[in-house]
C-alpha cells in the first residue's frame, strides 16, 4: 500500500534553503541533494512503518550521503 506524503510549507522553505547551501558549495550538488531526498521520501511513502519512531508518534528517515533528516508521522486515516 502506498501512502500520501505531505509537505509542509516549512519543510518546504527548510528544503529551499538546504539545496541554496549545497548550490552555493558546488554546482550541481543541491540538484543532488533534491535527488536524495526524493529517494527517501519514495521509501517514506512506500513502507512508513519501516523507521523507527524517534519521539511518541513521530518517525525519522536519514538520507543518505547528506546529514538531512525527514520527520513525520503515520496518519492512518489518510492514505
Amino acid at each position: 500500500m502506498t501512502y500520501h506524503l505531505t509537505v509542509r510549507p516549512k519543510a518546504e522553505i527548510h528544503l529551499a534553503k538546504a539545496y541554496k547551501w549545497y548550490e552555493e558549495k558546488l554546482t550541481g550538488l543541491g540538484d543532488e541533494f533534491l535527488l536524495a531526498v526524493d529517494a527517501c521520501i519514495n521509501v517514506i511513502t512506500r513502507s512508513p512503518l519501516l523507521f523507527q519512531k524517534r519521539h511518541k508518534e513521530i518517525r525519522a528517515a536519514l538520507t543518505d550521503r547528506f546529514p538531512y533528516g525527514i520527520y513525520y508521522f503515520v496518519d492512518s486515516d489518510k492514505k
